[in-house]
């Protein structure tokens, strides 16, 4: 079946089925299930396997971190979002919204799609595999806001991009760059499991304050850009394309290299 597969998780009502269905319906396949343990099922038979996968979030505690590792160790490549109702507006501040998982509020939704998928609807690609297109980023912060703006940068930029608040919560999956929002660079722990995570990724940090002695640490570390806040939008933009060209001729020769050696 050609084009792209999209499994909607959760139970809700006539009404919310229908908008929540209409900005994917180009999709080859939609396929609707009450929880993620029946998505599990599912999609262990699908082929294609789904690039998206979308969780209608009606409540804060909807959905587990357990249920979150168990879906994104089964489909690494596919994309998380929930889609959240306005009982989940809080959370952001008092609750612990989940990590690996685009967060999406539900008046947002067909804006959000119309603007992501924009691309896809011709091209019909997967946006999250690395070794399809190579527009995905890892965004860590601690700071919600920080995460949902970096995020939002992303898009704007047309890349697909997935919040993590938590370091020791690193989903799998292949992004061609990851971003981390540094509070403290004497502390490179969060980094280096960014890292080891994601050693394929160009990873650029955004920091207050870089001292002169803090970039041999950083290089060292695997860095390769610095940014320094105040963040500026078309600053960002400016490098998470030179982080796109520089991951693609990084492939490119691999690629070189994979021939001659064949």
């Amino acid at each position: 079946m050609d084009g792209p597969v999209i499994v909607l998780v959760g139970n809700p009502s006539p009404a919310e089925r229908t908008w929540l269905m209409a900005p994917v319906a180009f999709a080859a396949r939609l396929e609707m299930v009450d929880g993620v343990a029946d998505a599990a099922r599912l999609t262990a038979r699908l082929y294609p396997p789904p690039y998206l996968v979308v969780l209608w979030q009606d409540r804060p505690d909807r959905y587990n971190a357990a249920e979150i590792d168990r879906l994104t160790s089964l489909l690494p490549t596919a994309q998380l979002v929930a889609v959240t109702g306005g009982w989940c507006e809080g959370e952001t501040r008092s609750g612990r919204p989940l990590d690996g998982v685009t967060r999406v509020a539900w008046n947002r939704w067909p804006a959000w799609c119309a603007k992501r998928f924009e691309c896809e609807q011709t091209s019909r690609l997967p946006a999250r595999s690395l070794s399809i297109d190579g527009r995905l980023i890892a965004v860590l912060s601690e700071s919600q806001a920080t995460l949902e703006w970096l995020c939002e940068a992303c898009a704007q930029a047309g890349h697909a991009a997935v919040g993590i608040k938590h370091p020791a919560r690193l989903p799998q999956m292949q992004p061609v760059a990851a971003i981390w929002d540094a509070r403290n660079l004497d502390d490179l722990t969060a980094l280096l499991r960014l890292r080891r995570a994601y050693p394929e990724a160009q990873v650029l940090v955004c920091a207050g304050f870089v001292r002169r002695q803090d970039m041999p640490r950083l290089r060292d570390a695997g860095v390769h850009r610095v940014l320094a806040k105040p963040l500026r939008l078309d600053d960002l933009s400016w490098q998470f394309g030179e982080i796109v060209n520089a991951a693609r001729d990084v492939r490119s020769e691999a690629r070189g290299r994979l021939q001659l050696a064949g």
